[in-house]
Parts: structure tokens; sequence; C-alpha cells
């Protein structure tokens, strides 16, 4: 994929977050706790920092609620994953690897955060 395509593809946090969905649960939501398919996807509002969060799905059986982006790199990061998913494209078209000084630039983020994002990837 080149940077054009990576680009329309990944241009949203929206887009962004559907992806790990559709990769994680190829078949449909499943929980975790009970196995249950029957959830239902929330946005709540009420959460601190609500509007950068990702979705939570709650299973309407065990009322168990889970985010896509629990155990995997991506898990308690404050990094949107549009800046995730551009250093990922970064790292993993560089033949020579790339630095956190030349990450930080690109994402716009600090250094510590480059280097994160660097270690994690």
């Amino acid at each position: 994929m080149n940077l054009v395509d990576f680009t329309n593809r990944f241009s949203s946090e929206s887009a962004c977050e559907e992806h790990p969905i559709a990769l994680r649960w190829p078949s449909g939501f499943c929980c975790p706790k009970c196995g249950s398919r029957n959830a239902m996807r929330v946005q709540a509002a009420h959460r601190r920092n609500a509007v950068n969060r990702v979705p939570l799905f709650v299973c309407k059986d065990c009322h168990r609620q889970t985010s896509v982006t629990s155990g995997t790199i991506f898990h308690k990061s404050q990094t949107p994953l549009t800046k995730w998913f551009v250093a990922i494209y970064l790292v993993a078209n560089d033949k020579g690897g790339i630095a956190a000084t030349t990450l930080e630039r690109a994402l716009g983020v600090s250094y510590p955060t480059a280097w994160v994002r660097l270690e994690s990837c």
C-alpha cells in the first residue's frame, strides 16, 4: 500500500477504529467473558476525555465492557489511533529503520512518545 492509499484509507479516527475491530472480531463482536455475540457499541459522553476515546462494546448478557484496544499496543495510549497508524506505516516501510527524532517530527509528538511508539511497533 502506498502513502496515498494509506492516507485515504486511514484518514480519520473512526476509520482507524474500524480496522482493529474487523481484525479482532472478523465475524462480529464476541464477548471475552461469556462468548455472547449480543452486544452494543457505546461512546459514553460521561467518560473523561470521551471525545478522544475509542468506543466500548457492552455485552447485553453479562454487561462486560470491552474496548477494541484492550490487550493491544494501543491499550491505555493517549495518542490518537491516526498517529499510531502513521507510525506503524512509517516503521514498516523504512528498510533501514526510522529514528525516534524523525517520528517525532513526522507525527508532531514528543520524543519520549515517539520512542515508546518505536519500541511498541
